[in-house]
């Protein structure tokens, strides 16, 4: 087991998880989310290739808010991190 702090709090994980086994196993699409370890932004296609260690600080940052403004910033930060959205 390895600890890690999630959203600020500890928790024990396996050995050689990555951030894509952190999400499946909190059941969180990875779509809705915006992943940070240790204060920098992780785009979405490195999930699997990035291998969390003892001591990493991840949050899970969801977007929300209302109107066009907000909007624009939620589509500007998915394009960065690789993640496809659509909007109706």
């Amino acid at each position: 087991m390895v600890n890690i702090y999630l959203n600020g709090k500890k928790k024990d994980i396996e050995e050689g998880m990555n951030i894509s086994d952190l999400l499946f196993v909190n059941r969180i699409r990875p779509e809705v989310v915006v992943v940070e370890v240790n204060e920098k932004i992780i785009e979405r296609n490195k999930y699997k290739d990035t291998i969390l260690i003892a001591d990493d600080k991840v949050e899970f940052v969801y977007y929300m808010g209302g109107g066009e403004r907000e909007l624009g910033l939620v589509k500007h930060v998915l394009e960065f991190i690789g993640n496809k959205y659509t909007f109706d």
